[in-house]
């Protein structure tokens, strides 16, 4: 038996799905590996409950359709989570055929609602900037100290981080761009494609940068601009689970409760520390790749906000020291400035308009003269 036959043989049953059905494997190429796990699962098991196919399900009438999945789901009445899972599996699955939508009434009295399971509030520790970096100190490979540097200082998701390649930043480290610009797109952060966005511009500071110089200097001697950033030992893209293994180990070393920490605790770290800069709400919200709301998104052009948000990521303080005297009297100044032009406007306003008054009084003392002087 080759390696190849054993590995089939004692695949996991998700992945043998995957495999063996080409519409489920073009359906979840891009994604993660857990949520590979996860989907494939409940489509499997759906497909062995309904006793169809996976692109007999894809070619079903949408109400049909519905009708069999809720079926299914019906199943999974005292487990309201997973029964939101394999809702939501179905509802993406159906949809990646031709842009169909199955047509749950899942709204909160509607006849497909699934009430959600209450349950406590699990308290998360957002680290400070010092704490952070007290957990990159505990790294044992330049590796992960460059990738929990760049997930700080850039605030980028886990997913977009390992799908970055060498490309993405290697003109710039030779450069030597401060600060090194990134455009996440939503191939590599996939949850863009919620909210409805192409891209968003983020920025990765000095410290970064500098780790990555080093790393890249060390792994990317011969590489090409599609070989993946951060590989691991036989060069392969890292996978999730592994960064999660060596953060998760960081943060006991460093003394916290991994319990209360995720990876997604540097992203909240690096949204912490942009409220701190006197940067504006919504440049803050595009370097966190949020959609803006209400209807500011339909008239921002995100094009054009590039060099407006790099000036506003280089008010923000993400180095371990801290800025120094000068650089911090610099961003007081912009702040009272910026203060002082809102002030200035206003007063204007004012002066604008008691000239309208003035111009009013003076016209209708005009007319009054004019009456009275009419026999």
């Amino acid at each position: 038996m080759t390696s190849s036959k054993y590995e089939t043989y004692y695949a996991p049953k998700y992945r043998k799905f995957i495999e063996g059905n080409f519409q489920v494997r073009e359906w979840l190429k891009n994604r993660a590996v857990n949520t590979q796990k996860c989907y494939a699962d409940n489509i499997r098991r759906f497909c062995e409950f309904a006793n169809v196919a996976p692109e007999q399900f894809q070619n079903m009438d949408k109400k049909a359709a519905r009708d069999i999945a809720w079926s299914f789901i019906e199943t999974f009445s005292d487990k309201p989570t997973v029964a939101i899972n394999v809702m939501a599996a179905l509802k993406s699955f159906y949809r990646n055929h031709d842009g169909e939508t199955l047509p749950f009434d899942s709204s909160k009295f509607g006849k497909h609602y699934v009430k959600p399971r209450a349950r406590k509030a699990s308290f998360e520790h957002v680290p400070t900037k010092i704490e952070v970096y007290q957990i990159i100190d505990m790294a044992t490979s330049l590796r992960d100290r460059a990738m929990m540097l760049t997930l700080f200082q850039s605030g980028i998701r886990l997913n977009a981080l390992l799908r970055l390649n060498y490309g993405h930043v290697r003109e710039q480290l030779e450069k030597g761009t401060v600060p090194l610009h990134l455009k996440i797109t939503d191939d590599l952060d996939t949850k863009l494609r919620g909210y409805d966005l192409p891209y968003y511009d983020t920025f990765v500071g000095k410290e970064a940068i500098d780790a990555l110089k080093r790393f890249c200097e060390i792994r990317h001697k011969e590489s090409t601009d599609d070989t993946p950033l951060f590989t691991s030992r036989n060069n392969n893209r890292v996978a999730d689970t592994n960064v999660w293994f060596h953060i998760k180990r960081c943060m006991a070393h460093a003394g916290f409760d991994k319990r209360t920490m995720w990876v997604h605790s540097f992203r909240k770290a690096f949204k912490a520390e942009l409220r701190k800069a006197p940067i504006n709400e919504e440049l803050s919200e595009l370097l966190m790749g949020h959609r803006l709301k209400g209807s500011r998104e339909s008239y921002m052009n995100r094009n054009d906000a590039v060099e407006e948000l790099r000036k506003a990521y280089e008010l923000a303080d993400f180095s371990r020291d801290g800025k120094t005297k000068e650089t911090q009297h610099e961003v007081e100044i912009q702040r009272l400035k910026a203060e002082l032009t809102d002030e200035r406007q206003k007063t204007e306003g004012v002066g604008r308009y008691l000239d309208q008054l003035q111009k009013q009084v003076e016209r209708l003392q005009q007319q009054f003269t004019e009456l009275r002087s009419r026999p």
